[in-house]
């Protein structure tokens, strides 16, 4: 089960090579688990590029023990790609909400779309994708938090074939006969 550890202070690193030619870089930090207040030292093994945990902040993971000593194992809150694993007091939640982290990635969300936009628009301009972005990352920040486990309604769509068509472009009810007689 995981839990939090505050890291306590770096006390240095080691990088070496897996079987398979990775290079990796072990850090040994000195942690206090949250729950109980137990101090410990633990070795994070990470990839180079990987910016190490910094003294002063929370990271929730497993400790396990292997014959090179006990090892604290991150979890990554948001599944896949990386990210997460390290806290300041800040929270997320699916719609971007807290902390900067969810502010990147709404951002991120928000600049993705604009450039859709203004593509299919054929107008990608830097003025059109900024006023764009503005935009949708204001809907983004308004929108309403998905549900844990969504299911298809009018509100909460979970594919496209679930979004419900009222109109026919015009504005006109699209069962409604719209044909001129002659």
């Amino acid at each position: 089960m995981a839990e939090d550890f505050t890291i306590l202070e770096a006390a240095g690193k080691r990088e070496w090579s897996g079987q398979q030619g990775s290079v990796f870089v072990d850090h040994t930090f000195l942690v206090k688990r949250t729950r109980d207040g137990e101090e410990m030292s633990v070795v994070m093994t990470h990839k180079p590029e990987t910016e190490p945990a910094q003294v002063g902040t929370t990271v929730n993971g497993d400790i396990t023990e292997n014959k090179f000593g006990k090892k604290l194992k991150r979890h990554f809150d948001g599944g896949g790609g990386g990210g997460g694993g390290f806290t300041s007091g800040s929270s997320f939640n699916g719609n971007g909400g807290g902390g900067d982290r969810g502010k990147d990635i709404r951002r991120s969300v928000a600049l993705k779309g604009a450039i859709e936009l203004a593509i299919a628009d054929g107008k990608p301009s830097t003025d059109e994708v900024a006023r764009l972005t503005n935009e949708l990352e204001e809907i983004l920040i308004n929108a309403p938090a998905r549900p844990a486990n969504p299911t298809s309604s009018p509100e909460h769509p979970t594919t496209l074939m679930d979004v419900p068509v009222s109109t026919n472009g015009n504005g006109a009810d699209p069962d409604q006969d719209d044909s001129i007689p002659f």
